[in-house]
């Protein structure tokens, strides 16, 4: 059985509050036999990354520590955490024991000689 849970915190609360659960947003579950799937994770994360992109844009909402004023807010994502094979699933790495598995410290690209004519110490 594989449950994968999509969830975000906000940043700027408290470190003591940010991890509650009453201020942990549930976007997303993934339940089944196995991990999901690269198109139905891409299925389940597309609605997800529109919403966000939205909110990029700004929204209005009632603010309670501002007497319930309508004000836009701006909410941007910082990060993201992910293990190995979920990271290769979202996005759309080859898997982690393969070639280019990791997406911090191999790119695909092709390699380019030059000449070193002086010598830089540090």
């Amino acid at each position: 059985t594989s449950i994968w849970i999509v969830s975000f915190v906000i940043n700027e609360l408290k470190r003591n509050e940010r991890f509650q659960m009453k201020n942990v947003i549930t976007a997303g579950v993934s339940y089944g036999k196995n991990k999901p799937s690269r198109d139905q994770m891409y299925i389940m994360l597309t609605p997800i990354v529109q919403e966000l992109q939205q909110l990029e844009y700004g929204r209005y909402f009632n603010l309670k520590a501002l007497n319930n004023n309508l004000e836009p807010l701006r909410i941007f994502l910082l990060a993201a955490c992910l293990d190995k094979p979920a990271q290769a699933i979202v996005q759309n790495l080859g898997e982690p024991i393969g070639a280019y598995g990791c997406g911090r410290c191999e790119l695909v690209e092709d390699l380019v000689l030059f000449l070193i004519t002086s010598r830089i110490s540090f």
